[in-house]
């Protein structure tokens, strides 16, 4: 996912130079960069989802990443008539880098055992164990 990021920030970078020997590398860097970003929200998604609300996990996350995008269309166009889209690319790329580097620098969690045991109970249901209390 950091490599996708990296690769939306200086896309938006290349876009934002008034030359179409750095636009049209920068549009191909943002389109490759997609599959990248994409693969590691689903991948967070299926590891983090417990098995019993996948579906509906799935159809929220879908709904929310729909709604958003429509919205920034929306705020895009409003935004085009106020504000140099060379000023909207360089804000997008320093969002894409700053996203990017804290991915890199957080420290992960690393899930235990008792994490997927209690994933993996029914809903309805008492987990069969309790997580023992997390120290440090």
């Amino acid at each position: 996912m950091v490599l996708g990021l990296s690769c939306a920030a200086a896309g938006f970078l290349l876009s934002a130079v008034p030359s179409l020997l750095a636009v049209a590398p920068g549009i191909a860097l943002i389109g490759a960069s997609l599959p990248w970003i994409l693969a590691g929200l689903m991948t967070l998604f299926q590891r983090r989802t417990p098995a019993a609300v996948m579906g509906r996990t799935d159809a929220a996350l879908n709904v929310l990443i729909g709604a958003s995008q429509t919205a920034a269309i929306a705020a895009g166009a409003g935004l085009i008539a106020l504000v140099d889209y060379r000023f909207m690319l360089a804000v997008m790329a320093i969002l894409m880098a700053a996203s990017a580097l804290y991915l890199t620098t957080r420290t992960t969690r690393q899930a235990r055992a008792e994490d997927f045991a209690l994933m993996a109970h029914k809903p309805g249901e008492e987990p069969t164990q309790a997580p023992a209390p997390r120290r440090g």
